[in-house]
Parts: C-alpha cells; structure tokens; sequence
C-alpha cells in the first residue's frame, strides 16, 4: 500500500495525517491506527463500499444558525463529521 510506504517514518509518532478522498477509505483509517499509531482527516465519500452502515448518512437537518445541513456520526472507533451546503436558487 502506498499509504503505508508514505507514512512509514511517521509511524508511532502520534501524529495527524490530512489526505485527500483518493486516500482515505475506512481500511485505510484503520491500518494507520491501529499499526502506526497515527490519526486521520480526509474527505471520504458516502458512495465508498466500505462505509459501515451505522455511518451512512440519512437525510440531514438543517441547522437555524446556518444555511447547511450538518451533523456528526460516530460509533467506538470512527467519527464522522458532515455538511452539505444548501442550493441556492436562481431568479429567473
């Protein structure tokens, strides 16, 4: 994996690694918690197979002191922020 060959000198650092969606799975969180010692943020996609079902997101409510719909998930091992920006109509 070529995550794990970038991360090698990170590993038992106790450190944060930011990726993009291209990286991040839930495999991959995983991996690199529990045999590197390090913690993730990155963008992953709900359309991403190996999304536990307690994560899928339903439909959000939407929040009064902003225009998005956002919430957070999580169960022991995963947390799970998300926000979806509101569609802005156009006038015609």
């Amino acid at each position: 994996m070529v995550l794990c060959r970038l991360c090698k000198p990170l590993r038992g650092s106790h450190r944060n690694v930011t990726m993009d969606n291209f990286f991040t799975s839930v495999q991959a969180l995983n991996k690199l918690r529990n045999e590197y010692q390090l913690t993730v943020i990155g963008t992953l996609r709900k359309n991403k197979p190996q999304i536990p079902t307690e994560l899928c997101v339903r439909r959000p409510e939407k929040t009064s002191t902003s225009n998005m719909h956002n919430g957070v998930i999580h169960t022991k091992q995963i947390e799970m922020f998300f926000f979806y920006p509101q569609c802005i109509s156009t006038i015609t």
